[in-house]
């Protein structure tokens, strides 16, 4: 290089390090922190002195974990199956199992209970079972069922009590009532269509029947449509029945399930806005579609994301990358939930108010965001408000109680 070239950057460099920052900087940039800390979904709580106590015991070991998962702990890049276990062992999810969730706004009853509660109903009476296209079903019935099976209905006690290894058959029994896994191994399936291939088996469908709302009001609380959104029709396809009904019906409809943009998934986030929907399933699209973003902000629509379950029906890989992040970030009214946490062992809501916690959210994020998804599912919930405000007053109770157990819980003061 020329000398004299050389001479001047030398200078220059000199000279920028001799400067010196104005103070005004350094304001400007601690308030733009301070506004995005505010914004995001949390902010504007305000912790008492126990609250504060519990908070800085969460924030100590969350740090702690954060930078242990770098090296040898949690990898959220990973597939949920291969840190499953390492979840149950931190001190973290000790407080987050403990802590009152709210409730649980979306989740699917067939897919609610996991694989060990199922296969304690595999041992009462009257419970036949039969092989179809290698799935297993099953069916209670006081006398054989009369509806066609590919093989044969047999119970399945005479089943268990016929095989050579009871033990061995509960084993490959289980198998049909879960698609976790926990060797590590081939957690990743191939696509989205074999993930939902593979997760379909576990759980039966129901339908809503409009006479059933009217003679159990309390039991009916609205009307979606499940299943793959890419596999059926989209909700324009019912458009008709359903803007006919908005006005009697509370819509709660899933859309937008996809990673995809520009296809009839994502654009069915467009209906369910349109149509009224009071919470939106999944929603996890919604990023690529500011206008639409927008509209739910409004509009205070609840979207209810089920991080596990985009992790294992393959819509995003390093959950990191999860669109949570920005609806936390932008304060908009997220409730967490757990989709269909039987079908992949976890504990409902816990598994995913971690994943969310220490995978998805700032790591600025605390108590303040923990609680507010807690309250944001009573406050989108679909009670009356008398049915909040009781559920509220339960819930503050409880929250109370944990904040002292937290404190005084002599486990969480190691270091």
């Amino acid at each position: 290089m020329n000398t004299t070239v050389f001479y001047a950057i030398l200078c220059l460099l000199t000279s920028v390090n001799n400067a010196e920052v104005p103070e005004k900087y350094f304001q400007e940039r601690s308030a733009l922190l301070a506004e995005e800390i505010n914004t995001a979904v949390g902010g504007k709580i305000n912790l008492n002195e126990n609250e504060t106590i519990a908070n800085n015991i969460l924030m100590k070991w969350k740090m702690k974990e954060l930078n242990d998962s770098n090296t040898q702990r949690i990898n959220f890049a990973k597939h949920y199956f291969t840190y499953k276990k390492d979840i149950e062992k931190s001190k973290v999810y000790k407080i987050i199992k403990r802590m009152p969730k709210g409730g649980l706004l979306h989740v699917h009853s067939t897919l609610l209970l996991n694989e060990d509660v199922l296969m304690q109903f595999t041992y009462e009476d009257n419970l036949y079972a039969c092989f179809a296209n290698g799935d297993l079903r099953f069916y209670y019935s006081t006398k054989l069922p009369e509806f066609p099976c590919a093989t044969k209905w047999e119970l399945v006690s005479d089943l268990r009590n016929s095989s050579s290894s009871p033990e061995a058959f509960d084993s490959q029994l289980k198998q049909h009532l879960t698609i976790y896994n926990d060797n590590g191994v081939d957690c990743n399936y191939e696509d989205i269509d074999t993930t939902w291939k593979k997760f379909s088996k576990c759980g039966n469908s129901f339908k809503y029947d409009e006479e059933v709302k009217k003679e159990m009001p309390d039991m009916i609380a609205g009307f979606d449509l499940v299943g793959q959104e890419n596999k059926g029709n989209p909700l324009t396809g019912y458009l008709t029945i359903l803007y006919e009904a908005k006005d009697e019906l509370n819509y709660y409809f899933h859309a937008g399930e996809t990673p995809l943009s520009g296809t009839v998934v994502d654009e069915n986030l467009v209906d369910a806005i349109l149509l009224g929907s009071k919470r939106i399933g999944h929603g996890y699209a919604l990023t690529k579609h500011p206008s639409l973003m927008s509209a739910v902000m409004k509009k205070d629509i609840a979207l209810e994301v089920n991080v596990i379950s985009n992790v294992v029906l393959s819509l995003v890989h390093d959950v990191r990358n999860h669109p949570l992040a920005s609806y936390l970030a932008m304060g908009a009214p997220v409730v967490l939930s757990s989709d269909d946490p039987g079908a992949w062992s976890a504990e409902p809501v816990s598994h995913d108010f971690f994943v969310a916690f220490m995978g998805v959210a700032s790591k600025h994020a605390d108590l303040r965001m923990l609680k507010q998804l807690a309250l944001n599912s009573i406050t989108y919930s679909a009670l009356d408000d008398e049915g909040k405000a009781r559920l509220l007053k339960v819930f503050n109770n409880r929250w109370d109680k944990f904040v002292r157990d937290v404190i005084n819980d002599v486990s969480l003061s190691d270091t």
